[in-house]
């Protein structure tokens, strides 16, 4: 059932579409990780270098956790896409002998 599945996408070019629209997703929520809350942080020192000279304020904390989250949902997308992709267009080599103790060693000759 795998295979006709694989066969399908693979024949529609909907598995090539999918697995790049993953990786969009992916590099999106990676630069959008960094943005976001750069941006944000940012905005917010600005407006309080704005508020009062008399009065020092701390710099805000850099928010972690929206970044941390971002970067896991990238995380995610991306190894999902490499899965996909993995799956539908590359094919295990079958001259490769999965032991290495098996790999027979050329005889030279004289």
């Amino acid at each position: 059932m795998l295979e006709r599945i694989k066969k399908a996408l693979v024949e529609s070019f909907v598995g090539v579409i999918v697995v790049g629209m993953l990786f969009a997703d992916g590099i999106m929520s990676f630069v959008s990780g960094i943005s976001t809350p750069l941006a944000n942080w940012l905005t917010e020192w600005i407006q309080q270098a704005k508020g009062s000279v008399l009065v020092q304020t701390p710099l805000p904390r850099f928010p972690v956790l929206p970044f941390i989250r971002e970067w896991i949902a990238a995380a995610l997308l991306l190894l999902a896409a490499f899965l996909l992709l993995r799956w539908l267009y590359i094919e295990p080599s079958a001259a490769e002998p999965s032991d290495p103790s098996q790999v027979e060693e050329p005889e030279e000759s004289a």
